[in-house]
C-alpha cells in the first residue's frame, strides 16, 4: 500500500525494502477488512452498473511508523509534541518539491536528508518546521502542476472526445 501511495511513503518504502519483489503482487487476502474500495460506474450503454476495485490502504499509525514519528512529552506542560524523521505525506504532498511524481529534486533532497540522518547531523522535526523546511517555491510548482493538469485534460479530451 505504501508503494502505491507514492510520494514520500513510496520513497521511504523503496529505501527500506529494496530488492523484495513480492511487495507489489496485488491486494492482500485481508483487503476487505483493512482496505478500501474505489467505486466505478460503467457506461450507460451496458446498463450503468456500479462496481468496486479493492486495494490495501495504510492506517495513520502505519504512516507514522514509516515516517519515523515520535510523540514526546513537553516538560511541565502536560502536552505531547509530535516529531518525525521524515515529513508526513500531508506535509510533503503540499511542498514546493512535489510535482505529483518523484522527480530529481525530490531525490536530491531525500539523499541529502538521509545522509544527514546517517551522520548524526539531523534530528526529528515538528510538522510546522517540516513545512518551512520544504517550502521552496510552492507557487511555481503549483503553477506547473496546474498547467500539466490542464494539458493532460485537453489531451485526454481529444483522444476520448
Amino acid at each position: 500500500a505504501a508503494l502505491l501511495r507514492g510520494g514520500i511513503l513510496w520513497r521511504l518504502s523503496i529505501a527500506s525494502f529494496e530488492g523484495h519483489l513480492g511487495l507489489v503482487n496485488g491486494p492482500s487476502s485481508d483487503v476487505r477488512v483493512f482496505g478500501e474500495a474505489k467505486w466505478f460506474s460503467s457506461s450507460i450503454s451496458d446498463g450503468g452498473t456500479t462496481w468496486a476495485a479493492w486495494d490495501d490502504t495504510l492506517t495513520h499509525d502505519e504512516v507514522d511508523l514509516i515516517c519515523g514519528v515520535y510523540y514526546v512529552a513537553d516538560a511541565g506542560q502536560n502536552q505531547w509534541t509530535t516529531l518525525s524523521w521524515w515529513p508526513r505525506p500531508s506535509v510533503f504532498d503540499k511542498c514546493g518539491l512535489w510535482t505529483g511524481y518523484w522527480n530529481a529534486s525530490c531525490e536530491f533532497w531525500f539523499q541529502r536528508r538521509l545522509d544527514l540522518i546517517r551522520y548524526g547531523e539531523a534530528k526529528p522535526l515538528k510538522a510546522r518546521k517540516w513545512k518551512s523546511e520544504l517550502k521552496y517555491s510552492r507557487s511555481t510548482t503549483k503553477q506547473l502542476c496546474d498547467l500539466t493538469e490542464e494539458a493532460s485534460a485537453r489531451f485526454i479530451g481529444k483522444v476520448l472526445g
